[in-house]
């Protein structure tokens, strides 16, 4: 069987950064005041802030023409070589090795809500939206840095699962539906949307860009794939609406109009508020000397190796929450990454940045298209973080770290494999008649 790599036209990381850049330039220049006001704070983004994601963007740009004018060849025979390392002992012992970090995970932090007291009516009362029952179970279900991280390595298990399934005609299914399960086990009860989310948006685009060798209905596929964004579009959209009515609904229902209108602003005010709260923040960086989310995950790795997550000896999250306070609203926290980037390392540097990222990106999509391992499970997740851009800086979070290591341990694995000698078939001797 003959296997390809065709990634749809929208699963390009490139074309997603300049969206989300583009959404970004949209909530400084066009979200009114009167707008911020409706969602419980003042409006800081103004034409300034504008034009310096004007230029962000334009730096993108600019590294995507770069890359286009780079026409480095891609050595042929990756694909050929990654179904072999796929078919692999290696690949699979790595694989559920991954899987089981996760699930590791998640008994940690099952097993840590259960000793502090969570009973199985708490459970029933978050699924059925009672006030007060999702902040009631996250209280119980706390995270253990070190520990509960572990769920991270979720979803490279879930992405490798994948490409052994396409490519290499394995066991991987299993894994994927256990990964994805556990994670939407995290949405409903914990009512963290991107838990999920970061496991089932690459799944899918490796899913879709990595076609079954033989299929009856090739058009039909390419069709429903085409129009796909659309169709994951609204599923976003109704997740997004299930977790707020697990979260934020059973408050406000009485002072809100339909459950549709709180959904449609509701939405709108994560993505275009991360871009205020970032301007905001980006004026107290500078002012204060702060690097707190360019390295949040640094600052805030197990041990303080690498820095403390503190500003005037506060917890960076507190502190934070303390701002919004005086100057914001806390129930929209999210900060995006254009902002908090410029008020931390510059603009100059934020620019040179979005130039690399962009460049970096679409000489990865190449590899990944030409069937390299690697590339394969590092572009989908690409694609989900620069689909988050405008809202939360997705790779500069703790939650990434696990992510990045497995694809590195990916990496190495695959390195190690092609240093193995391979087994040759024995030439009969004699002629042949």
């Amino acid at each position: 069987m003959s296997h390809t790599v065709r990634f749809p036209w929208w699963a390009n990381p490139a074309l997603l950064l300049v969206v989300g850049l583009c959404v970004v330039l949209y909530s400084a220049a066009a979200v009114t005041a009167q707008q911020y006001e409706s969602w419980g704070m003042p409006a800081y983004a103004t034409p300034v802030e504008a034009l310096a994601v004007g230029w962000v963007l334009a730096a993108a740009l600019l590294g995507i023409v770069a890359a286009r004018i780079i026409r480095r060849p891609v050595a042929l025979g990756w694909l050929d070589e990654t179904s072999r390392f796929l078919k692999s002992r290696m690949a699979a012992v790595l694989m559920y090795g991954l899987a089981g970090l996760a699930v590791l995970g998640y008994a940690f932090w099952i097993s840590g809500a259960l000793r502090s007291g969570l009973t199985l009516g708490e459970a029933i009362a978050t699924l059925r939206g009672e006030p007060g029952a999702v902040t009631q179970l996250k209280g119980q279900a706390q995270t253990s840095a070190g520990l509960t991280t572990l769920t991270q390595f979720g979803p490279v298990a879930a992405l490798l699962g994948v490409a052994r399934r396409r490519l290499a005609n394995r066991g991987g299914w299993l894994v994927v539906a256990a990964i994805l399960g556990l994670s939407l086990l995290r949405f409903l009860f914990y009512a963290e949307r991107i838990a999920f989310l970061e496991i089932a948006v690459p799944v899918i685009i490796l899913f879709v860009a990595l076609p079954p060798a033989q299929s009856r209905w090739v058009k039909a596929r390419r069709r429903v794939v085409a129009f796909l964004p659309l169709i994951l579009g609204a599923a976003v959209l109704a997740l997004f609406a299930g977790g707020e009515y697990l979260r934020t609904w059973s408050w406000v229902r009485e002072d809100s109009g339909s459950f549709a209108d709180f959904i449609i602003d509701r939405f709108l005010s994560y993505y275009a508020t991360a871009t205020n709260n970032g301007v905001l923040y980006s004026r107290l960086a500078d002012a204060n000397d702060l690097d707190q989310v360019t390295f949040y995950a640094l600052n805030h790795f197990p041990g303080g190796l690498f820095g403390t997550g503190t500003v005037d000896g506060i917890d960076f999250d507190r502190w934070w929450e303390a701002q919004l306070e005086n100057y914001g609203n806390p129930s929209l926290n999210n900060l995006g990454t254009v902002f908090p980037m410029i008020g931390e390392l510059s603009l100059a540097v934020t620019l040179v940045i979005a130039f690399v990222v962009a460049l970096g990106s679409i000489l990865l999509f190449r590899l990944a298209r030409a069937g390299h391992i690697v590339a394969l499970l590092a572009v989908p997740v690409m694609c989900f973080a620069f689909l988050e851009l405008p809202r939360i800086s997705y790779f500069t979070l703790g939650r990434s770290t696990p992510i990045v290591a497995g694809i590195v341990a990916v990496w190495f694995v695959y390195d190690l494999w092609r240093m193995l000698p391979r087994r040759t078939p024995t030439q009969p001797s004699g002629d042949a008649s």
